[in-house]
């Protein structure tokens, strides 16, 4: 008997002839849209990220996967975005954000004032 372990990929998940992977995307590159580089199986790949990219969309590269073990043409590579958001911001970024907000008619966060803490005065000392 021959026994056959495939090791797992550190960038890609096969699926048959299919491929799945991850990019992550800034908040601008998600928003305004961008054209990136990713690493596809046989050297890097061009993304076009339209304008308004949520996060979880799947991009598919046709012809980017694996080639058929039976002929025929290759599989697919499928590239799932991540918006990345940022953990820590400047007082002038918050401003920039707390405008974008107001622009668009959205409410203004209520952490926004409080100093880019997430738990923003709940430990704060009593007066």
């Amino acid at each position: 008997f021959v026994v056959i372990q495939v090791k797992e990929h550190p960038l890609f998940v096969r699926e048959g002839p299919h491929l799945h992977s991850s990019v992550e995307l800034t908040f601008a590159q998600a928003t305004l849209g961008d054209q990136i580089e990713i690493e596809g199986v046989e050297g890097n790949v061009e993304i076009e990220v339209e304008h308004g990219t949520q996060p979880g969309h799947v991009f598919r590269l046709k012809g980017e996967g694996l080639p058929s073990l039976h002929g025929g043409g290759r599989g697919d590579l499928f590239v799932e975005a991540h918006v990345a958001i940022p953990r820590k911001i400047s007082e002038a970024q918050a401003k920039l954000l707390e405008e974008f907000a107001e622009l668009g008619g959205e409410p203004i966060p209520k952490g926004s004032s409080s100093g880019g803490s997430i738990l923003g005065g709940l430990f704060k000392k009593k007066k």
